[in-house]
């Protein structure tokens, strides 16, 4: 007993001396179908934070789909691990795209997490709000030598479709010449770029970071590739900046690797309120002081 009370006493110093952590407010990691894999990416509810299941773009397409490998994973300049969870999304298919409604509740709906971020507009409910910032990550990788490649958080009423229909505002993560560039398109439907100036490399996977402050003035939007430091203090100094002067906001992820089977992968997205909380490691404070109460009780 008194060993229990002492190991109990450990991990209770540890939760006050670490320091209180922002909140992970959406999250995937395509973790369904472990055991009956590749299954389709339509109507996969893996994760939390949203408002709805994936939808692919005709859903009788089967390139969309969860699957076990390649495997993506991140180490950075300390060897650090980015904490992933095994299965990821691969796609696409025949000119087909695929999208998520990210988890913000309407106004007439009761508040959830999102609803500090919540920018109202045309009477509909989109993430944005003057005065905040948010976080957003995700592991990709491009196996077909194209400039499809692309993720963006959108604000379509078709979660799969980030183009068509107003508003047009979107945050996108695509290429241009074979470099990894940052898009943005405003209410006006105004294009805003950015190169990182980072050769996208076949067959290898990124960590792409995104910090998006929105303000009544101009909004920014920062992306970071491959930071050197994960898991705490953010970088300073990122790939590429755009800084857009009317409203950039969103509800949808949309994955668009590409028009064939296998073009390409996502995995680990995340929408948080710090840097570390989208870029998480292992805490082995935590793991070796569980180590120590599974000890105690199997000594019982």
């Amino acid at each position: 007993m008194k060993n229990l009370i002492a190991v109990l006493a450990i991990i209770a110093a540890l939760a006050v001396t670490l320091p209180a952590r922002a909140a992970l407010l959406s999250y995937d990691d395509f973790n369904e179908g472990l055991t009956n894999y590749p299954t389709s990416l339509h109507m996969s509810t893996n994760g939390f934070g949203w408002r709805a299941a994936w939808t692919v773009q005709g859903t009788g397409n089967t390139g969309y789909r969860i699957t076990n490998g390649p495997a993506l994973f991140y180490l950075d300049g300390a060897s650090q691990p980015l904490l992933t969870n095994g299965m990821l999304a691969a796609g696409g298919d025949a000119y087909t795209s695929s999208g998520r409604r990210i988890g913000l509740s309407e106004t007439w709906e009761p508040d959830n997490a999102y609803t500090p971020y919540r920018k109202v507009f045309a009477s509909a409910a989109y993430v944005g709000a003057e005065d905040t910032v948010l976080w957003f990550s995700a592991l990709v990788r491009q196996q077909a030598n194209n400039n499809d490649y692309k993720i963006s958080l959108h604000a379509n009423n078709i979660d799969w479709n980030e183009g068509s229909g107003f508003p047009y505002t979107r945050i996108a993560i695509g290429l241009s010449g074979g470099v990894w560039q940052l898009q943005v398109y405003d209410t006006n439907n105004v294009l805003h770029t950015s190169s990182t100036g980072v050769t996208r490399v076949l067959n290898t996977t990124y960590l792409m970071v995104l910090r998006m402050a929105f303000a009544e003035g101009n909004d920014v939007i920062e992306l970071f590739v491959n930071p050197a430091s994960i898991g705490g203090v953010p970088p300073v100094t990122p790939s590429a900046t755009v800084t857009v002067t009317d409203d950039v906001f969103f509800r949808n992820f949309r994955f668009y690797p590409g028009s064939g089977q296998n073009n390409g992968y996502v995995d680990e997205v995340r929408i948080g309120e710090s840097y570390a909380v989208v870029t998480p490691i292992p805490e082995p404070a935590f793991a070796l002081a569980l180590a120590g109460l599974a000890l105690v009780f199997r000594r019982k």
